[in-house]
């Protein structure tokens, strides 16, 4: 016997008259379309199957990998489409074989991506590589994060501001646990969650940003959402929204003014992310003191400033 034998027949089914009686609202239900005879086949439904053909994947390893065995830097350019889907995990694999989990002892290989990016790019990336992408990217960019570095940035005929536009989907650094992303434009929903250790400058994140967070370092250049920091238990937040008080979950966070040494990170991030993104709002900020004055620093609740470690600023990419 099977499931497929009773495709189509209504005649096992009966309403619950002792339902009916007690609700009202049952009683006004009507199943008939469900118990009457429908057109039906009892055989197995013969649905169309269109795998997604991506080769990048491929192609890059193929590229790319004797560069990096030979110890050698390798610069190279792609098209990209939102069909190639978590692109950089491949050629990861290979650098954790050729040179362990640590990833490789140097940025060997620099990868230049143009297009819209499917879900997952640069999921795992270890040391060693950096995924630039012009354009736009899907969800769940940097899961996973291991060390690499990502970059994203608008193309530069872009005609709208990059900090009031989305350039890429929700759950951002998913359990990163390193390396560093540069997002010059606006994440989705879940941005940082679980973030155990990867640093990040991104100009606006949707709601329930940093949940989780254990470790790392988030610059946060415009407007979050709701439930900021939900089970937060380490790692800082730098974030430029006047109304920050009001959207951080108060059970597990608590926002403060910077001190010195925060200062000297967020503009050490800042310039960073206008070396590589040429990022206006980084820019603004950097030249103008009370913006700058403006952030807000996130922690967890009754941490001692003796006890935030901003670790990590000694890998940023050159």
């Amino acid at each position: 016997r099977s499931l497929e034998e009773i495709i189509g027949r209504y005649d096992l089914l009966e309403e619950n008259e002792e339902v009916k009686s007690k609700f009202k609202l049952a009683r006004n239900l009507d199943l008939s379309f469900i118990t009457n005879n429908p057109v039906y086949r009892i055989e197995r439904r013969d649905y169309p199957y269109n795998p997604v053909e991506s080769k990048l994947n491929e192609k890059i390893v193929k590229e790319v990998l004797p560069y990096l065995e030979r110890g050698e830097k390798v610069f190279k350019e792609y098209e990209i489409k939102n069909t190639d889907r978590s692109v950089g995990v491949s050629l990861s694999y290979h650098i954790v074989k050729l040179f362990g989990k640590e990833g490789a002892p140097s940025n060997l290989a620099h990868l230049q991506f143009r297009g819209v990016a499917g879900q997952s790019f640069g999921a795992f990336l270890p040391s060693g590589v950096t995924l630039e992408l012009v354009g736009e990217a899907n969800d769940y960019v940097g899961k996973g994060l291991g060390g690499g570095t990502i970059i994203l940035k608008f193309p530069e005929e872009f005609k709208g501001n990059p900090h009031e536009n989305v350039i890429a989907g929700n759950t951002i650094l998913y359990g990163a646990t390193g390396g560093v992303l540069f997002a010059s434009g606006v994440v989705g929903e879940r941005f940082a969650v679980r973030n155990s250790g990867a640093i990040a400058v991104v100009e606006g994140a949707g709601q329930h940003a940093c949940e989780y967070m254990v470790r790392g370092i988030v610059v946060i250049l415009g407007k979050v959402g709701k439930n900021f920091g939900a089970g937060m238990t380490g790692g800082t937040a730098f974030v430029l929204d006047r109304d920050i008080e009001e959207k951080v979950n108060k059970d597990y966070v608590e926002v403060r003014k910077l001190n010195s040494e925060d200062y000297d990170v967020l503009k050490s991030l800042l310039s960073k992310h206008y070396k590589f993104t040429r990022s206006r709002m980084a820019e603004m900020v950097l030249e103008n003191k009370f913006l700058l004055e403006s952030f807000r620093k996130v922690v967890p609740i009754g941490v001692k400033e003796l006890e935030i470690k901003l670790s990590g600023m000694d890998k940023l990419p050159d």
